[in-house]
């Protein structure tokens, strides 16, 4: 009959001398333990989903140089998503001075991109590209369906900062997207900065 699972740990990490040793000689720190362990038991390893995303070289992010906003105008960000289900998890909007309200659209109407925004793999071993991409300033005709609505407060002081953070859209196969980020303060805000990240998944992850 086969050992047990507990009688091939017992002898495998078997301590002597009051420290945990191979029968080499060989010391085991804690992190060798926890490995051997499971080895030896075939564990099943959880990770958060977006993590495993990462791993599999199936997530993106993109930091977009949005430029200065004088008060009370506006910049847009295009997103452009093609052939896959694409997670568009979160974002943050960082800006020197504000308040600043953020509007999503979807499906607007545009008769120019603007400028592509590099888009990187978080696995930077891997180099799978992204169905999704990013567009600075393009040119609108009209904004779309208003999916989300937010005013992020700002303290009108030099270094002050306004962050949005979004819940996950499952953003629709060949359709566009669109990010209006509308200065309402008072003052020009002369850095603002966009953050974003996505998955590839399907409808049920």
């Amino acid at each position: 009959m086969s050992d047990s699972f507990y009688q091939k740990w017992i002898r495998y990490i078997n301590p002597s001398s009051g420290r945990l040793v191979r029968e080499s000689g060989a010391r085991l720190n804690f992190a060798d333990v926890i490995g051997d362990a499971q080895d030896i038991s075939k564990a099943l390893t959880q990770i958060e989903l977006e993590h495993k995303r990462i791993h599999d070289g199936l997530a993106w992010s993109a930091s977009v140089d949005v430029g200065s906003i004088n008060s009370t105008a506006s910049k847009y960000v295009l997103i452009k998503n093609t052939s896959d289900f694409m997670h568009f998890r979160t974002f943050t909007f960082e800006a020197i001075d504000g308040p600043f309200t953020v509007k999503f659209f979807e499906a607007p109407t545009t008769s120019a991109n603007g400028t592509l925004q590099t888009v990187y793999s978080r696995n930077r071993t891997k180099d799978n590209s992204s169905s999704l991409s990013v567009y600075l300033s393009p040119t609108v005709s009209a904004e779309g369906n208003l999916l989300e609505y937010d005013i992020l407060g700002g303290s009108f002081k030099s270094g002050g900062t306004v962050t949005g953070v979004y819940q996950e859209w499952i953003l629709k196969k060949d359709t566009d997207y669109l990010f209006k980020f509308t200065n309402v303060g008072n003052q020009v805000s002369g850095t603002n900065i966009l953050n974003a990240f996505w998955y590839r998944g399907n409808l049920y992850d």
